[in-house]
């Protein structure tokens, strides 16, 4: 079975009677055997971190409002990889800002009580293991305990 054969998780999820919500999430606007999520916002070009951001927060507001499952999506620094290079000043400064965001992130799930019943995964595409500096605030780390970094390699010729 090839992976757009599969049934997505945001399909399954709904016909569990789960809410579910996507930020950006490529084809998950589109219905899958007549199943719809209920915050569908499919694939479109962004520019910069703060889309980004504004994702994370509504995040917040929509696992306070019993979402349980929201998904999202940046192409931030993809598209800086693929505009200056993987080890580039701007890859390395793209990380640091969604990083950024992603530690404000952690920090209001905490302030919202929400830290000890939400799971986090993050994927990525990009392969880094060329930068040797990845910022991880130490605020953050008492609250990584349930987040998950899953890498999957690509072929460095794509830049």
């Amino acid at each position: 079975m090839r992976w757009w054969e599969a049934e997505p998780i945001w399909t399954t999820a709904t016909k569990h009677r789960r809410k579910v919500a996507s930020f950006l999430w490529a084809r998950s606007d589109i219905p899958l055997q007549g199943v719809r999520i209920q915050h569908p916002q499919g694939f479109g070009k962004t520019n910069g971190p703060n889309i980004f951001a504004s994702n994370l927060d509504d995040t917040v507001r929509m696992l306070k409002n019993g979402y349980d499952l929201v998904m999202l999506y940046s192409e931030h620094i993809d598209n800086k990889g693929h505009q200056f290079g993987p080890t580039s000043a701007e890859v390395k400064r793209a990380v640091k800002e969604i990083d950024y965001h992603l530690d404000r992130f952690l920090t209001m799930l905490e302030q919202h009580q929400l830290n000890e019943t939400v799971n986090l995964s993050q994927e990525s595409l990009a392969d880094f293991r060329n930068m040797k500096e990845i910022h991880r605030p130490e605020s953050s780390e008492s609250i990584l305990k349930n987040f998950h970094f899953i890498f999957d390699r690509f072929d460095q010729n794509l830049f």
